[in-house]
């Protein structure tokens, strides 16, 4: 529940694929820690939720008291993610492909088929580099404002040099966005590559990526051009989206703890609106709706 956090159900999409489809593979989606557990979760404006799980595109309906689930298709490739256009066409990101899909009335219907461009993707450091290894593509993407689609395409990779305390390599992170038309679904504009940043927030005027140095790069959300470099003399630990307009930051110093900021951007800079102070830290608070929630 979204106000007071109960549990209302839990709903096992996993058991759909094992009693309907194929045993074998439910299981591997069940106990195998890789690729194939990738979820992908979109509730639509009419309510039915989309859920994509390694190749397997299911629909939920929930209702007050109990849910309804079903496997819609298959699909050739992994799925990364999805999305609901303002029109109401549908989106499937795959490894490979956009689909853009039409369900109408229980059927579901591939329109149209976009490959996914070999300059949008990753290039894995293990090509250059041999203390990296499992290299893994994904996609994210979000709807913006003149049909434009917000592609973030970005890879994980193992790396071999470094252990961290628990004895684990830790993974690597390399990143960049593309501005895609919705009509022709050709490239507008694209970043450079970020390595390993921290967290990233999309504004309704502003792309902002938050670096461990507590560097901040803000971009034209349109354009996607870089249009300030922000370095805080304060440590900057966490950034999150508060509403369309404004940024909240975690202060996180030594000299002024636990403070909630919240910025807006203007003029090509953050220009601090609100203050908060409190005794909590950043990893028991979260904002959803412009309200605050404490986690104990």
């Amino acid at each position: 529940d979204v106000k007071t956090f109960q549990e209302l159900f839990k709903i096992d999409i996993v058991s759909e694929i094992i009693i309907s489809k194929n045993y074998e593979e439910g299981f591997l989606l069940k106990y195998e820690p890789d690729n194939r557990n990738k979820i992908s979760i979109k509730e639509l404006d009419n309510g039915i939720i989309l859920i994509g799980l390694y190749k397997y595109l299911l629909e939920l309906k929930l209702y007050k008291n109990k849910y309804d689930k079903k496997i819609i298709k298959k699909l050739d490739d992994i799925i990364l993610d999805i999305n609901e256009l303002p029109d109401k066409r549908i989106l499937i990101i795959t490894d490979k492909d956009i689909i853009e899909i039409d369900i109408h009335i229980n059927e579901f219907n591939i329109k149209m088929k976009y490959k996914i461009k070999e300059n949008w993707k990753m290039v894995p450091n293990s090509l250059t580099n041999e203390y990296y290894k499992d290299f893994n593509q994904y996609f994210d993407s979000y709807i913006i404002s003149n049909n434009k689609l917000l592609l973030k395409s970005f890879s994980l990779e193992t790396y071999l040099r470094k252990r961290c305390k628990k004895g684990s390599y830790p993974l690597i992170e390399n990143s960049k966005f593309i501005h895609i038309d919705l009509i022709n679904f050709e490239e507008i504009s694209s970043t450079e590559v970020s390595e390993d940043y921290k967290e990233f927030v999309v504004l309704e005027n502003a792309l902002i990526i938050h670096f461990y140095s507590s560097n901040l790069n803000i971009y034209d959300i349109n354009t996607l051009k870089l249009i300030n470099q922000i370095f805080f003399s304060w440590l900057c630990g966490h950034i999150q989206k508060y509403n369309s307009n404004q940024l909240l930051i975690f202060h996180d110093d030594e000299k002024e703890k636990n403070v909630i900021k919240i910025f807006e951007v203007k003029n090509n800079d953050l220009i601090e609106q609100y203050k908060l102070k409190t005794n909590l830290s950043s990893d028991k608070i979260f904002f959803c709706y412009n309200e605050i929630f404490v986690l104990e």
